[in-house]
């Protein structure tokens, strides 16, 4: 049985109390989040209108269009879960709301949501990665997007996204994006970019593990450590305090073997260089 699946009945009982837990917690977060529409114009609850959005959104809806289309198809299950007693909004209202809420409110709205789950699923494995997205500028010289994200492995969720300015400014944005998130008990992942002491730093203050990859931006420490295993390898690890961890995979006419060696003793490298 999957962990945290309870093996009872999901009574009508349950179902009120998980409605009642839930509307309360979607209420705190909505809290900072002001309504920029005026009070004559409020047909719809502004708690419908975001909570609709935020379940199109997650499920891949792009376009206002998009996050209209999944409210109504999706009506009956969202009268369950939000103030939807004025039916769905049209387009127009969720257009009306959403080129006038300020993107920086929505983003925290967002993260203060995500605080709101389970966080033994949200802290397994949090990877941090920047991404270069091509063409979304009509204008050449910005045809370039560059985006750092912390993307839940467990929930399949992006926990975060910040926009830099260049591949470069990610090591000064990650630091930010780190600051931004509940990290403790995470393991967090980043590639070679992320290894610096500053990211690393902030990931140990605030109660985080990572694994990083080591590569020639560091060309002290990899040189050292690469020298390192390569002596220990080269005496079979005769006195070395070693794991050891074998692999094989077969498949297009091919047999592929991999040894990965880990080793705790290594500090003494790691703080000299």
């Amino acid at each position: 049985m999957a962990r945290g699946v309870k093996d009872e009945p999901y009574s009508e009982e349950s179902q009120e109390l998980d409605v009642e837990e839930f509307r309360a917690k979607f209420e705190s977060c909505l809290s900072d989040l002001e309504d920029p529409r005026v009070a004559d114009n409020q047909t719809y609850s502004f708690e419908g209108i975001i909570g609709a959005t935020l379940c199109a959104v997650i499920s891949g809806a792009n376009t206002i269009s998009d996050i209209h289309h999944y409210a109504v198809s999706k009506e009956k299950w969202l009268r369950e879960w939000l103030d939807l007693f004025s039916g769905i909004p049209s387009y127009t209202a969720f257009w009306w709301v959403l080129v006038r809420l300020d993107p920086a409110e929505c983003e925290q709205l967002f993260r203060n949501w995500i605080r709101t789950l389970d966080p033994v699923d949200l802290k397994e494995i949090i990877a941090l990665d920047g991404k270069r997205v091509r063409g979304a500028s009509k204008k050449a010289s910005k045809s370039v997007l560059h985006m750092v994200s912390a993307w839940s492995s467990a929930r399949g969720l992006v926990l975060g996204q910040l926009k830099t300015d260049a591949k470069s400014n990610e090591i000064t944005a990650i630091p930010k994006l780190i600051k931004s998130l509940d990290i403790s008990g995470a393991v967090i992942t980043l590639d070679a970019m992320g290894c610096q002491k500053t990211i690393l730093s902030e990931i140990a203050e605030q109660g985080g593990d990572y694994v990083v990859g080591l590569k020639g931006n560091q060309g002290s420490t990899h040189g050292e450590i690469s020298n390192y295993f390569e002596q220990a390898y080269d005496a079979n690890f005769d006195g070395v305090a070693v794991e050891h961890k074998r692999s094989q995979d077969k498949g297009h006419g091919r047999i592929e073997q991999r040894d990965v060696y880990a080793t705790n003793k290594i500090g003494d490298i790691v703080k000299c260089c």
